[in-house]
């Protein structure tokens, strides 16, 4: 009886466990081994800052995590279109916000984002939570794959471990 028991308390907490709605996290990977892991709320977006490689000014790219589609692209922010940073048909309106133009409403599936992390003065970041984590200081030249994953209570916890990152890190606000 008491088999029949903890078997059924085990069984409970598996369905539990996986009817519990998954949780996003942006995971940051050198090859196959995560180095940075950033709990994400439901719709929140993560960012990719850079210098472009041409005009040498500052580039902002916004993601949110989509189930089925991974990191989808939903804005743009830039001091001047450089070379490759033309608008795409269709996609996203263009909005002056001071010195800035910001292409807002956009919907471009990523997928995973593959990245050549650049020199110091490229300086790659990851932009969360009003931070900005510098994978250049770390990676400069490196591959690196920022994708969106979901997992459950238990498993978030782990990645999150108790609101610390995995890659300690200075935040520069």
């Amino acid at each position: 009886m008491r088999r029949l028991g903890a078997g059924l308390l085990i069984a409970g907490l598996a369905a539990a466990a996986w009817l519990w709605p998954a949780r996003p996290v942006l995971v940051v990977r050198q090859g196959a081994v995560p180095v940075l892991a950033l709990p994400l709320l439901p719709g929140e977006t993560v960012g990719v800052r850079f210098v472009h490689s041409v005009d040498h000014l500052p580039v902002e790219d916004r993601y949110v995590a989509s189930r089925g589609r991974g990191l989808v692209q939903v804005e743009t922010r830039l001091l001047s279109f450089g070379t490759g940073m033309g608008t795409i048909p269709g996609q996203g309106r263009a909005v002056v916000d001071g010195p800035w133009l910001r292409v807002t409403d956009m919907s471009r599936a990523i997928g995973r984002l593959v990245l050549r992390v650049g020199s110091p003065g490229v300086d790659h970041a990851v932009l969360y939570r009003g931070c900005a984590f510098s994978l250049t200081e770390r990676w400069a030249g490196e591959r690196l794959v920022l994708e969106a994953v979901w997992v459950g209570p238990w498993l978030h916890e782990l990645l999150d471990l108790g609101g610390r990152l995995i890659w300690a890190i200075h935040c520069r606000r």
